[in-house]
């Protein structure tokens, strides 16, 4: 029996009725369904990801969920709404769905049986493997999964994309402005405002080249004609996301009363880069968006 569907262990997690559709089936794929033979017992036809989120202004907890098909099918579902389905009609994202499965199978030892399919708290990440043996889960921190070397961290980068691709879809049909792009660079060495320009540029122009939706977002706010703001602050090593946004928190908070909402791969990026000495640099940069009335 299936337990937890709709909520974390400990936390109500509020869904729409789109997305509880969804998921209600989502575990019940079968292996032809895809066009894998069910005799195959360890064999993985489907990976669902499940990343739990919050909203820090009203502490509201939710999640977005992906899947990918051998087909080369998949969908992007927030709880709160707004899916993006038959993304893989997008040959870039039905090349990365097959690979996602096929990287799943060699993952597989390191999974565990479960009926159990709560959504997770937030900060958390978790991977389901179908297979025609049962569903097997992967649960932990996000943090620890966006550590080097570990093993299912290539699995999220690929969803990463894919959700990129699913945001790109959604945002025609979205009417918002941006109001303004706010760059913090955690430098290991201290830069004085004009090495820090051209190192947030340089920064820049790269994620613009591997991210499309990035590159979308500089070219809006180009457009836009807002404002830019530029900072700097010393890097640590071993720091993680969450004390860079913890930094990037405080300085949009006492300097622009701007509370930091962020949405990876929507508004809020980072690029990391290392310099000659091989020193790392992190640089966050965060897109001020707000909606449009119709």
């Amino acid at each position: 029996m299936m337990t937890g569907l709709f909520g974390g262990k400990n936390t109500e997690i509020q869904t729409t009725e789109e997305y509880r559709a969804w998921r209600a089936q989502a575990f019940t794929v079968a292996p032809e369904q895809v066009g894998v033979s069910g005799s195959d017992a360890g064999r993985v036809f489907g990976v669902i990801m499940d990343i739990g989120l919050v909203d820090r202004p009203s502490s509201t907890h939710w999640a977005i969920s992906l899947n990918a098909f051998p087909t080369g099918e998949a969908a992007y579902h927030p709880t709160p709404g707004g899916s993006a389905t038959g993304l893989g009609s997008i040959p870039e994202a039905a090349q990365m769905a097959r690979q996602i499965v096929q990287n799943a199978q060699a993952l597989l030892p390191q999974t565990n049986e479960t009926q159990d399919f709560s959504l997770p708290e937030p900060g958390f990440v978790q991977f389901f493997f179908l297979t025609p043996g049962g569903v097997r889960v992967f649960r932990n921190q996000l943090d620890n999964l966006q550590k080097p070397g570990n093993d299912f961290s290539q699995l999220l980068d690929q969803f990463g994309f894919i959700r990129r691709v699913a945001d790109q879809l959604l945002d025609k049909n979205r009417n918002f402005k941006i109001k303004g792009l706010y760059v913090l660079a955690l430098t290991a060495l201290q830069m004085d405002q004009a090495t820090l320009m051209g190192f947030t540029r340089m920064a820049a122009d790269r994620l613009q080249a591997k991210d499309p939706v990035f590159k979308q977002r500089m070219e809006q706010w180009r457009q836009s004609r807002t404002r830019i703001e530029i900072a700097g602050a010393p890097h640590v090593a071993g720091y993680t996301l969450a004390h860079m946004q913890g930094i990037m928190t405080n300085w949009l908070k006492q300097k622009f009363s701007i509370t930091l909402n962020p949405t990876p791969g929507t508004d809020f990026f980072v690029n990391g880069m290392r310099d000659r000495q091989g020193k790392e640099n992190i640089v966050l940069y965060y897109f001020d968006l707000a909606p449009v009335a119709e």
